[in-house]
């Protein structure tokens, strides 16, 4: 009842036929082209029917090459369309068979002897499939569309409906695709299955934090109270222009954040060397859940960072105003001198202070809302599985797993693939 259809087995029953063929399939590949030309020479192309999607979408997936279409045409046999076909159909003779061929893409069509991946159709149904799949032999097709003639509600076995393959497939179009194929052709299947078998366990993952390291902030002192500091042009210099916005005694209580994500790093994240960071799928629930809590408590991280740089910030100008009072008093600058009539006083150096540091000073506010923590994912590229590196980074980081050995039939092709066109 079951069978295994492979491309080779369906390539030795097509020849074994003495009368009559049908094949209906997404697509085919050399061995099937070949067998159904040589028949086509034993029977005569008139009893050879051939039914595909043509299609460049259906090539990429790996359902057939274009170049064995190609072929058919030029042996002057006909090839209909049958856009979004994805079953497949051997008639030959009387004997019959329904089978189902795996894209390339996911999966390679050599499959094992035992796969169950066809199964045969009774006598009844094959002479009923080809009444409803054949033309009759006084029907012409056209040179593209096989118009649907007027039917009656009940059409008799003497008139057989044609509902598949009512388009016949134009050498123009299959040049087209062939064109297409050539300027852009797809990822070698073998790699991009194996590209699917990394993916299916690995993710790439890019955690950050940004804007959360506030104790790196610092005041910009302006150059005017510098020179105000000291005359000797060397010890300017070499004075720093900025003041820690947070003393570095404390401890910022952005620190909890950074803290959070840096354990979440820790327990879900394998580094890969210099190739990145990544994360077991089966983890990804766990991680995401983590994450997610992080997140919902990223407004209360944030308020309490706010609290302790408002309180820092008071305290930091007010320590700056206080060191630099008697300087601005003793030698002011000339701007201050610009803006009143009367002697200098410390009031009136420690309003100028808070004036110009006022403009200097990180808005708060801002520096909250610049705090962000990114996530993103990225899956595993066929640049990345041609990188010999990649692959031994993978089995250094997960010894355990056995998926995470490098691929043995790898090395051997560094992609076999077979011909598109």
């Amino acid at each position: 009842m079951f069978y295994t259809m492979r491309p080779s087995d369906i390539a030795k029953k097509i020849l074994l036929a003495k009368k009559r063929v049908l094949f209906m399939a997404p697509g085919l590949d050399s061995s099937i082209a070949s067998a159904l030309v040589n028949i086509a020479n034993q029977i005569g192309k008139n009893s050879v029917t051939i039914i595909l999607d043509v299609d460049e979408n259906v090539v990429r997936l790996g359902y057939g090459a274009i170049d064995e279409i190609k072929m058919l045409q030029d042996a002057n046999l006909s090839v209909r369309q049958q856009a979004g076909c994805r079953i497949g159909v051997l008639l030959c003779d009387y004997k019959g068979w329904a089978f189902s061929l795996p894209a390339m893409m996911v999966e390679d069509q050599s499959l094992p002897v035992q796969s169950a991946n066809g199964f045969v159709l009774n006598r009844q149904q094959v002479d009923e499939m080809f009444k409803s799949i054949s033309i009759p032999r006084d029907v012409t097709l056209a040179p593209k569309t096989i118009e649907e003639a007027p039917r009656e509600d009940n059409p008799t076995e003497s008139e057989p409906v044609v509902n598949v393959g009512l388009t016949l497939v134009s050498v123009d179009s299959v040049k087209d695709i062939k064109n297409k194929i050539d300027e852009n052709p797809p990822q070698p299947f073998n790699l991009s299955r194996q590209v699917k078998v990394y993916s299916s366990y690995l993710q790439f993952v890019e955690l950050e934090i940004v804007g959360a390291h506030v104790s790196r902030h610092t005041i910009n002192i302006p150059k005017k109270f510098k020179l105000l500091l000291t005359k000797d042009k060397d010890t300017q210099e070499r004075l720093r222009s900025s003041f820690q916005l947070i003393d570095s005694n404390k401890q910022a209580a952005s620190q909890k954040l950074i803290d959070e994500i840096n354990n979440l790093r820790e327990r879900y994240l394998q580094n890969l060397r210099s190739v990145g960071k990544v994360i077991l799928r089966s983890n990804r629930k766990d991680f995401d859940e983590a994450l997610n809590e992080i997140m919902g408590n990223l407004d209360v991280f944030k308020n309490d960072i706010k609290t302790q740089l408002s309180k820092e910030v008071i305290k930091t100008k007010k320590n700056l105003v206080k060191a630099l009072v008697p300087v601005v008093k003793k030698n002011p600058p000339p701007d201050l001198l610009r803006q009143t009539s009367t002697p200098i006083t410390v009031d009136k150096a420690r309003h100028y202070l808070e004036h110009e540091l006022d403009k200097t000073i990180p808005d708060i506010d801002k520096l909250i809302s610049d705090i962000k923590i990114n996530c993103l994912f990225k899956d595993v590229t066929l640049e990345m599985l041609k990188n010999d590196e990649f692959q031994k980074a993978v089995a250094e980081a997960f010894p355990l797993e056995p998926w995470a050995r490098p691929f043995t039939e790898f090395e051997a092709a560094k992609a076999v693939q077979p011909s598109l066109i």
